[in-house]
């Protein structure tokens, strides 16, 4: 599994819990802006994934959370 892989499933994983729990916004929003740093890196079905799950992130009422998805769905190709 590639470290672009890995970060999407972690992201996922962040948000299930958060929608379950309602924890886990810093280390969610922390993942996100990682995840736009290595965007270049990822292949069209990463990218299409990542965001995918920027749309579902971006709902979240959290400023950092809210920055992090603007930059992905600004910035990375759909």
């Amino acid at each position: 599994m590639t470290p672009e892989a890995a970060l999407l499933l972690e992201i996922e994983a962040l948000l299930k819990i958060f929608l379950e729990s309602g924890t886990g916004k810093k280390g969610l929003a922390d993942k996100l802006m990682a995840a736009y740093d290595t965007s270049m890196d990822m292949d069209a079905p990463q990218q299409k994934e990542l965001r995918g799950l920027a749309e579902q992130c971006n709902k979240i009422d959290d400023k950092k959370i809210q920055h992090a998805c603007k930059k992905i769905l600004r910035d990375v190709p759909a």
